[in-house]
């Protein structure tokens, strides 16, 4: 994942729906005290995990955030790479969340997904669901890559360079089409 993504050391990292830190910690390691790690989760008591387990760990470059549904709470520039592993059907607000993404994100940065090409129902992501809902706030897609053995994918996007309007966004129907409805899940 760090090669296909090309991660360096210096690089700021973000985990969006970190959970248990499992990209975080890797590439915190990985990477070393040169490229902060920031672990971003919705539950308080998956952060307060985390931060015990950075702690015991010795990566002190780790450091967690709370989120809320709509907002990653994240200030601009933030971070070079940010990567949503497994995390991005858990998102409820996806459209207001990833609008409020891309300031975080530096100039050249990117977002990183990773999931299962399943419906949501079957606990993946379908990759024309992630690129219609990313792509109606302004995300493109850059490249992405089938990953094996099972039917998953790393989707990589450029964020957008200005905000959109609210009132411009079109929800993604769950086939991955634009539906023209209100956005919401």
């Amino acid at each position: 994942m760090a090669e296909l993504l090309r991660l360096t050391p210096g690089q700021r990292i973000v985990e969006l729906e970190a959970g248990s830190g499992y990209y975080a910690i890797r590439f915190a390691r990985a990477l070393g005290p040169a490229s902060p790690v920031i672990a971003i989760d919705d539950d308080p008591s998956a952060v307060a995990d985390l931060d015990r387990r950075a702690a015991e760990l010795g990566l002190p470059w780790l450091q967690t955030r709370l989120s809320t549904a709509s907002d990653p709470r994240l200030p601009p520039g933030a971070a070079d790479i940010v990567i949503v592993a497994d995390g991005y059907a858990a998102i409820e607000e996806p459209y207001a969340f990833f609008a409020r993404l891309a300031p975080a994100i530096s100039a050249g940065g990117r977002l990183a997904a990773v999931a299962l090409n399943l419906d949501i129902q079957l606990g993946g992501m379908p990759l024309d669901l992630l690129r219609c809902e990313l792509e109606a706030v302004g995300y493109e897609l850059e490249v992405s890559y089938r990953l094996v053995p099972v039917d998953r994918y790393l989707a990589v996007f450029t964020p957008p360079e200005s905000a959109v309007r609210a009132s411009a966004v079109r929800a993604c129907a769950s086939d991955g089409s634009r539906s023209g409805v209100a956005p919401g899940r």
